[in-house]
């Protein structure tokens, strides 16, 4: 019988795969996060106004508020706001039922159904806010829920704001870096998180634009109608001036190595 025999050979390429002999040091990175404010003035108003009808039948119903709706939309084009800033945003049916309060164990008595649709425009008419308003509500079973103020195309503004924030993050990576006695090299990673011009929750650009004057609106336009159709003088309402602000946050990981290290690293300048 042969006798087999083996013999442990070392070697530095082995060792390198296996992970014997050397361990690989982990990059070194420094992590920082900025910000910074976008600012700009509103360049539309955004109105929202609710139609809505009961009846016993469904298909009645959705006919009714089908018909209203698209007289709603005629009125509004007939005032100047084209037919692409009027869109459709939410339609829902609801069941009407009676109860007796008395009797709350007791099934209630079915009446109905309630159909709802809330269509909302654009306009950079801010002048004549008050006027769209007044002149929809003054429509049969048709009623305001919300006016807002928006930045339609808030591209440009967010990317001043970017440079803004990835210098700061730049510069609060280098005074990191020198204080720890490294060299801040190139970004391995990017992150941003945008809120829109309008979407920032601060009290003046929040409360004033759509607490405040979408308040002011929906408070003239219950007096003009009365109960969703009455008659009622037309309104002066004005659309307040000012800015809105938004925010823009950065999330960025440099590279960096100890100072007067070799390395391939190339520092930022």
């Amino acid at each position: 019988m042969k006798h087999l025999k083996y013999a442990l050979v070392f070697s530095p390429v082995l060792a390198g795969m296996t992970g014997f002999g050397c361990e690989k040091e982990p990059p070194r990175t420094i992590y920082v996060m900025a910000d910074a404010t976008v600012t700009a003035e509103p360049q539309v108003a955004q109105v929202q106004l609710g139609v809505e009808d009961s009846a016993k039948d469904a298909s009645e119903t959705y006919r009714k508020v089908e018909e209203r709706s698209q007289e709603l939309k005629n009125l509004l084009m007939r005032l100047g706001v084209e037919e692409r800033n009027i869109v459709t945003q939410s339609f829902y049916t609801d069941q009407r039922y009676q109860y007796n309060y008395w009797y709350w164990y007791e099934e209630g008595k079915f009446k109905g159904y309630t159909v709802h649709q809330s269509l909302s425009f654009k306009t950079s008419d801010f002048e004549r806010v008050g006027e769209f308003i007044d002149s929809a509500t003054a429509m049969k079973g048709v009623r305001l829920e919300n006016v807002s103020f928006i930045v339609d195309s808030p591209e440009a503004f967010i990317a001043d704001a970017r440079v803004k924030a990835l210098a700061a993050a730049r510069e609060k990576a280098e005074a990191l870096a020198a204080g720890s006695g490294l060299v801040l090299g190139l970004p391995v990673n990017i992150n941003e998180y945008v809120i829109n011009p309008g979407e920032y929750y601060d009290y003046y650009s929040y409360y004033y634009y759509n607490y405040y004057a979408g308040n002011l609106y929906a408070d003239l336009a219950t007096e003009q109608s009365k109960g969703m159709g009455g008659a009622g003088g037309p309104s002066t309402a004005q659309a307040p001036t000012g800015t809105l602000k938004g925010k823009i946050y950065v999330y960025v990981t440099y590279e960096a190595r100890p100072a007067g290290a070799r390395s391939p690293l190339r520092p930022v300048k």
